[in-house]
């Protein structure tokens, strides 16, 4: 039920990253583990609200339901995938 606020949150959390990719915004280390268990923290909010939303949808049927999870399980490993090779090229 939370999709705008988390996917705004998400959006903040990638500007103020790229931002200190260009700039090294952050001048301590300790701002960064705090920022990547926040990063972390919200992706796990994300994907339990997306399989919550999924699993208690009215709308979807029993035989649907179980294909909407995998293509969910598939969305979420190719974001990672896809973070991990955009980020390849920050390096």
């Amino acid at each position: 039920p939370y999709f705008g606020t988390m996917t705004m949150l998400q959006l903040l959390n990638l500007i103020l990253w790229a931002i200190h990719v260009e700039t090294n915004f952050f001048r301590y280390e300790g701002v960064e583990f705090v920022l990547m268990i926040y990063a972390g923290l919200l992706g796990g909010a994300m994907y339990v609200n997306c399989a919550y939303n999924l699993l208690t949808d009215k709308a979807i049927n029993d035989k649907d339901r179980e294909l909407c999870m995998n293509l969910m399980a598939l969305a979420v490993n190719i974001g990672i995938t896809l973070s991990a090779v955009i980020g390849c090229q920050y390096r």
